[in-house]
């Protein structure tokens, strides 16, 4: 909620935090913290009370009214739901000196990429990347401040609200300190309740909503990262012995190769990438690529289809020409992959009526591409060498069902050894149609195979 006049500076930064991705905690060490991912609030244990108090009622009050997503039509009704509110003492912990309440400072920690940044009772852990984006941003924005900050009334004493209702010095006599509210009457906004921008800045947001909810837009650094380093339990076969899923990790390495080299890629070239060699391994050699059940069987003819899949994103966009991808119609034949019993079939994907989407599956408490990789890491080095204008690509489920709370269902999470997590215990597919899409039912895929072989037979000998 709030009505924002200027967006003085913004960054589209990485939603998953680095830290404490999925922590949520209260603990009591030192005094009583409260953890939210990277977030941590200290309070003494007149706080601790107190917001306990408040959440516990809001708890059964939002049960009580059937547990809504949000408040509609705020602005008409002119109110929001109060699900729970106190006073607590202004000055914060006065009864525990280990809260630090009256400092601003920040830190490197003595572990590796690690900054604490302290304000008051208030606490951010961020990596060194997190952090520079952090500057970046308040260092633009003071410098914008300028203009907003040389008219702008100030405000006087504490226990001040969003409507300063006139308790502020004015500091010139004339009406620029107008274009500011000052009282309620002051406030025009046609949904008081709800956040609003001015007409420049609403039409530069990027929403992350869409009109069906089969779809989401989602950022690619966290699909990426996700994928790369959270998702061994998904496809093991692929990762080394940190847990590092390499056919992701080569392929970004190939598309740096292919877009950052000034002539066309020589087939020695290619073979001598980590791409390549790993695409040559066979099923029964691990770390590989290719599924549970199969690899690729010609690895050159895959590395020249991904060659001109990067070079057709770059030109044409994640969607490609009128929202689908066509860059592999030059290829007569979809690609052979020869499957566990040594069979050769070909490899065909379900587009679910969206044709070049990437699809994810739930993974780590967060989402995991299952087809898409090549796209994937195209778009994660594009973003990463400043070619693209926003992170959050659009994105569908591979069970071709809606996004759902229970996709997120921290019971399915599998953790390792040490506590990270790596996957899911079993899929969230749990119908006949994942036993035919893995491939392990013996009749289907044997009659797959046939009906391929017939189809492309027919396609030869019509030409």
């Amino acid at each position: 909620m709030g009505h924002v006049k200027k967006i003085l500076a913004s960054k589209r930064v990485q939603p998953i935090p680095t830290f404490y991705s999925d922590k949520l905690a209260v603990e009591l060490a030192e005094n009583f913290h409260f953890h939210l991912r990277n977030i941590r609030i200290e309070w003494d244990h007149i706080e601790f009370q107190r917001i306990a108090s408040v959440f516990s009622k809001a708890l059964e009050k939002w049960n009580k009214l059937e547990k809504p997503l949000f408040k509609e039509n705020s602005w008409i009704d002119g109110h929001y739901y109060n699900l729970g509110s106190d006073k607590i003492p202004p000055v914060p912990s006065l009864f525990n000196d280990a809260v630090m309440n009256d400092e601003m400072r920040i830190e490197v920690q003595k572990w590796a990429d690690y900054i604490h940044l302290h304000y008051k009772e208030l606490r951010i852990e961020f990596s060194i990347k997190e952090f520079e984006e952090f500057v970046e941003v308040i260092a633009d924005a003071a410098v914008k401040l300028k203009q907003y900050s040389e008219n702008n009334p100030e405000r006087f004493g504490k226990f001040q609200r969003a409507c300063p209702h006139n308790r502020v010095i004015r500091k010139t006599n004339n009406s620029a300190d107008q274009q500011f509210w000052l009282k309620p009457s002051d406030n025009n906004a046609s949904k008081p309740y709800e956040t609003t921008f001015e007409r420049e800045d609403a039409e530069s947001r990027d929403i992350r909503s869409t009109n069906n909810p089969r779809l989401k837009k989602m950022d690619i650094r966290d699909l990426f990262d996700i994928t790369l380093f959270h998702s061994f339990a998904i496809h093991p076969w692929g990762c080394d012995d940190n847990g590092v899923y390499l056919p992701l990790l080569y392929r970004y390495q190939f598309v740096k190769m292919v877009l950052e080299s000034p002539d066309s890629i020589s087939d020695d070239k290619i073979k001598s990438s980590s791409y390549f060699n790993l695409l040559s391994r066979k099923i029964t050699e691990k770390p590989r690529d290719g599924g549970k059940g199969w690899v690729y069987k010609n690895p050159m003819e895959q590395c020249q289809r991904f060659i001109f899949l990067i070079k057709s994103i770059k030109k044409y966009g994640y969607l490609g020409i009128e929202k689908e991808h066509s860059c592999y119609k030059r290829f007569e034949f979809p690609l052979e992959i020869i499957e566990a019993d040594g069979a050769v079939s070909y490899l065909k994907n379900n587009t679910a009526g969206f044709p070049g989407l990437i699809s994810v599956r739930p993974s780590s408490g967060a989402f995991a591409v299952h087809n898409g990789l090549h796209r994937l890491a195209i778009l994660k080095y594009l973003w990463d060498t400043g070619q693209l204008s926003s992170p959050r690509i659009l994105v569908r489920k591979m069970d071709n069902l809606p996004f759902v709370s229970s996709d997120l269902d921290a019971s399915n999470i599998k953790y390792d050894n040490k506590g990270y997590p790596i996957g899911c215990y079993k899929s969230f597919l749990n119908t006949g149609r994942e036993i035919l899409a893995e491939g392990k039912n013996s009749v289907y895929r044997t009659f797959r195979r046939f009906l391929s072989r017939i189809k492309y037979r027919i396609i030869d000998k019509l030409k």
